[in-house]
């Protein structure tokens, strides 16, 4: 039998082989394309958002972070997610520990929430954040290391404004100011305006913030969209303009622009 004949047993076993992984490769993804939940998360809103029938399972239930206490008060906080259900419960769930929970300096960092519990430390006297659907994509509550910081910061998604069914991290957010026990909830920002950082003054009195506003009717990337830095007074509540005017950017701009 001639070599001839050997390769091309040899190159046809190899062309079955891969055939038959091109294939299994898409059996594969057609499964987990028809069986896998969908890919966007976050609270359902609209038609969606309610059970089809009076005997149907609710798409969605609450699990619960674990008790973290709230600055130097007597209060604790627990961030409350949402999970997807595919299948009855059968008993309520208990606390779960959140992957969802940073600490740093002297706050906690929470995301991704669609309430917060505040109660005392005796579990009495609890009450929610938020009284309407909503999504927390992150919130600022202080630690019993800080004793300067005597509010929270949340930034907070209320409605689905990009119309896919749910309200989460990508939908407009504004960013708010509550008490450090959760009471007063105040809007910093306004609706379409898009925070890219804010920064806490060293005596906690102040914020410094930069805001974007997106050009209404146009394609332009997000990097180029115009910005503007503020200055948030905790204490009276008001957000100003920083620095004053427009003559400090023009002067920058004229020196950027020189020949």
């Amino acid at each position: 039998m001639g070599i001839d004949v050997w390769l091309k047993r040899i190159w046809l076993i190899i062309g079955i082989l891969v055939l038959l992984s091109i294939v299994m490769t898409g059996v594969v993804l057609l499964y987990q394309l028809f069986t896998s939940p969908p890919h966007r998360t976050g609270v359902l809103a609209g038609i969606g958002a309610q059970p089809k029938g009076p005997d149907s399972l609710i798409t969605q239930d609450l699990s619960y972070d674990q008790p973290r206490p709230v600055g130097r008060t007597d209060f604790i906080f627990i961030g409350v997610r949402i999970k997807e259900l595919s299948s009855a419960i059968k008993a309520p769930p208990g606390l779960q520990a959140s992957s969802d929970m940073s600490f740093y300096g002297s706050s906690y960092s929470i995301h991704h929430k669609v309430n917060i519990i505040f109660t005392k430390r005796n579990g009495l006297g609890s009450y929610l954040l938020l009284d309407k659907k909503a999504f927390i994509q992150a919130a600022d509550i202080p630690s019993p290391k800080d004793s300067l910081q005597n509010f929270n910061l949340y930034d907070i998604a209320f409605y689905d404004t990009n119309h896919d069914g749910r309200i989460n991290e990508s939908d407009s957010s504004q960013l708010f100011i509550s008490d450090i026990t959760g009471h007063n909830l105040f809007p910093i920002t306004q609706s379409g305006e898009i925070v890219r950082w804010y920064q806490k003054s060293n005596d906690c009195k102040k914020l410094y913030i930069l805001l974007q506003d997106k050009p209404k009717g146009s394609n332009v990337s997000s990097e180029d969209w115009p910005e503007r830095l503020y200055i948030y007074d905790v204490e009276s509540r008001t957000l100003s303009r920083f620095p004053t005017g427009e003559d400090i950017n023009n002067r920058i701009r004229k020196i950027l622009w020189e020949k």
